[in-house]
């Protein structure tokens, strides 16, 4: 822990107050600042609806842990933060092209572990008010303005924009599905078919899924930690697998669908306007 002294000489005549100049960092670690800046959205959202309460605190600290810096998070403003925002889109591209991931779907896992927390800020009194639930919304229409390069998308290009990465979870569990099922056929020799779940969700709204699978296949190790909008379902033939996903993430009652196979990528079967 690093502690910090202030010393201050008296003096006999009376000297007008000045404005503390900010406190400014260089080469501020990407993942560091991010935090920052986090924490400082959960605590707007804490704040929302006129009371911050204990469970909030506690929810906030927890999150924090150890690595909370103080002395960052009081300096870091809005600016600040768009540009850590900014560079941690630039490294999940880089590191999504590596997984034949678009820059949507690889900006998926971010969002959703946003929303997520900023809801589990909101639910920490076990209620979410209008005005919290309006200001995640708000928040997260602000991160999707956010583009890699540090400007700003219009507010019009930002809904166009989340849609797309809303859709982004399907080709990012299709990924994960695929390389499962090889691994299923390398360990036990066959790939694993199931029926298409959860049920599919017209209403735009994640839920949380826990994969079924018979009884014989529990072997199978699908996971989903985090809630999801899409359906999933796989078939399997003499010359591999056919994995499919389906979504409706913005609720207009038209389902994009995806589909990867046992040698090739996920790809979009439905038109590019479709989320």
């Amino acid at each position: 822990m690093i502690t910090l002294i202030f010393l201050a000489a008296c003096a006999t005549k009376n000297i007008p107050a000045k404005k503390p100049l900010p406190i400014k960092e260089d080469a501020v670690h990407t993942a560091k600042g991010l935090d920052a800046y986090m924490t400082k959205l959960s605590i707007e959202v804490a704040k929302s609806d006129g009371t911050v309460t204990d469970s909030e605190r506690l929810l906030i600290f927890k999150e924090n842990g150890s690595g909370f810096d103080p002395i960052l998070f009081h300096a870091i403003d809005q600016t600040q933060g768009v540009e850590f925002v900014a560079e941690t889109k630039r490294q999940l591209h880089l590191n999504g092209s590596k997984r034949d991931l678009d820059k949507a779907a690889s900006e998926w896992t971010f969002v959703n572990v946003f929303t997520e927390f900023l809801n589990r800020v909101a639910l920490a009194d076990e209620e979410m008010a209008q005005a919290e639930q309006k200001k995640i919304a708000e928040m997260l229409a602000f991160i999707h303005r956010i583009d890699p390069d540090g400007s700003l998308r219009t507010e019009a290009d930002a809904l166009t924009w989340g849609k797309e990465v809303f859709r982004g979870e399907l080709p990012l569990i299709l990924n994960t599905i695929k390389s499962l099922q090889h691994k299923q056929k390398q360990a036990h020799g066959s790939y694993v078919a199931f029926q298409e779940q959860p049920p599919r969700n017209g209403s735009g709204e994640s839920r949380s899924w826990q994969p079924s699978l018979e009884s014989d296949e529990q072997a199978f190790p699908l996971q989903i930690n985090t809630k999801i909008r899409g359906s999933y379902r796989v078939t399997v033939s003499d010359n591999g697998f056919e994995a499919y996903g389906v979504i409706d993430s913005d609720g207009d009652g038209e389902f994009a669908t995806y589909m990867a196979t046992s040698g090739a990528p996920p790809v979009a079967l439905t038109a590019k306007d479709i989320y």
